[in-house]
């Protein structure tokens, strides 16, 4: 699908993730650990993607002051205000609550955490993750979770990539969510006719193995 703008190869021939693939990749089984001290922001990223409908470049350059208290509610402050971070579009700005799932889990305690750490090399959340040769955070999750992660799991194909995480909460968002503004300003999409894009047939189950092994 083209469409005229700054997001005009939009690709809806990615996929949601059904229900029995989600329990797949959040399977304590094989699950990454989030108390790995390199990798743990492959807990972490996941996750985010699959509860707030995030990019992936967006969550990656997350940094220590982009969680904030607004209105008595924990948000991410998505912008691109400060060094090293970007955004898709006007749209993309924005301040969203975090789902409480995500608080439960330890998000905001693990941040309170990283703050305390002395000589990180930068101020990012995920400060283990480096840029590449273009200066961009997220191809490092991209190659695990797409190549490695993935085809691990069997459930590698074309239609089906980390993006699928943001057509997911989409296809959620849309039956439990009935004012469509909301949804797109929660995903940033540009225009109202981006979301309908990533509007897909399935139903995102919001307790998983990842859950579970993060509260025990």
């Amino acid at each position: 699908t083209r469409l005229v703008g700054s997001e005009m190869c939009i690709r809806d021939s990615i996929d949601s993730f059904t229900p029995d693939e989600l329990k797949k990749i959040f399977s304590k089984e094989t699950y990454p650990s989030r108390y790995d001290r390199k990798n743990f922001y492959r807990f972490w990223i996941p996750l985010i993607a699959l509860y707030l409908g995030a990019r992936q470049s967006e969550i990656a350059q997350l940094q220590l002051d982009d969680i904030i208290k607004k209105d008595g509610y924990y948000c991410f402050n998505i912008t691109d205000e400060g060094t090293e971070k970007s955004i898709k579009n006007k749209a993309s700005r924005r301040t969203i609550p975090i789902h409480p799932t995500l608080i439960e889990l330890g998000l905001v305690d693990f941040v309170k955490e990283i703050r305390k750490k002395k000589n990180k090399p930068n101020n990012r959340i995920f400060y283990t993750l480096t840029p590449d040769s273009r200066g961009k955070l997220n191809d490092k999750i991209s190659s695990w979770f797409n190549t490695t992660y993935l085809k691990r799991l069997g459930l590698k194909t074309k239609s089906k990539n980390f993006h699928s995480f943001r057509h997911t909460f989409r296809s959620e968002a849309g039956r439990q969510i009935k004012n469509d503004n909301v949804i797109i300003r929660i995903g940033g999409w540009e225009l109202p006719g981006m979301a309908k894009v990533y509007q897909h047939i399935g139903c995102l189950l919001y307790t998983s193995d990842a859950a579970d092994e993060a509260r025990s």
